[in-house]
């Protein structure tokens, strides 16, 4: 949502924010999956490697899915099973994140990923704000449609445009951790960019406040309570 009178669309340091946040939100459910998958195959390796090191001394035994104590030779060949799922994971999970491949932001991705951050919302909720960007109505925003969104809000002086996306995608921008709180630090570089020196310090007073840090539920709260109430009604 764009200030009255500064109105101004993307800049070059808001667009490279902007990619790296679509980046993670397109497919970002698979994405999860499979670094869990990752993760726990991972761990299940290291116990089979040291009950294979330590088999003979009989100091770490390891047993199956079912419970049962495994022998050496099973405990090898599922060594060569969890080798090979782990491969596969990994080449799936980086054909997710080619360049070539045709990425989407979905319902499901945007709600796990708001989750990730505290919050948890409502299929309707989720579904009204893929609307605010879905200009081909498919149900799923592509990189054009976030981009676009994203420019038209900048740019909007009546108050009349949709923010619900614009602002959690606003938030995301700020977090680059993504741990789903942000400090003073974490936006200045982008707001000194917009408003430069002479009304970053209004604007970052705005922004936080009292406060040095802002959580993503308390900005959303916040940046919807900025918005002018009169035409925030008529939208």
């Amino acid at each position: 949502m764009a200030d009255d009178g500064d109105a101004k669309g993307m800049i070059a340091q808001e667009e490279r924010e902007l990619r790296r946040v679509f980046d993670h939100l397109a497919g970002y459910r698979t994405k999860k999956k499979l670094s869990q998958g990752i993760t726990a195959l991972k761990e299940r390796k290291g116990q089979l490697e040291y009950s294979n090191t330590n088999f003979t001394s009989n100091t770490a035994p390891i047993f199956d899915a079912a419970g049962k104590k495994m022998t050496q030779p099973e405990i090898v060949a599922e060594l060569h099973e969890v080798d090979g799922l782990i491969e596969k994971h990994n080449a799936d999970l980086a054909a997710l994140q080619a360049s070539s491949t045709v990425r989407v932001i979905k319902s499901e991705d945007l709600f796990d990923a708001i989750k990730a951050l505290g919050k948890v919302c409502s299929k309707k909720e989720i579904s009204d704000m893929i609307w605010e960007a879905d200009e081909n109505l498919d149900g799923s925003v592509d990189w054009e449609e976030l981009r676009g969104m994203f420019n038209r809000n900048l740019l909007d002086k009546t108050e009349l445009e949709p923010v619900n996306l614009f602002n959690v995608v606003q938030f995301m921008t700020y977090d680059k951790k993504l741990c789903g709180t942000i400090t003073a630090d974490d936006t200045m570089a982008i707001l000194f960019a917009r408003y430069g020196q002479a009304q970053l310090e209004t604007k970052m007073k705005t922004l936080f406040g009292d406060s040095d840090e802002l959580s993503f539920v308390n900005y959303l709260d916040r940046v919807g309570k900025q918005r002018n109430p009169k035409k925030a009604s008529n939208s």
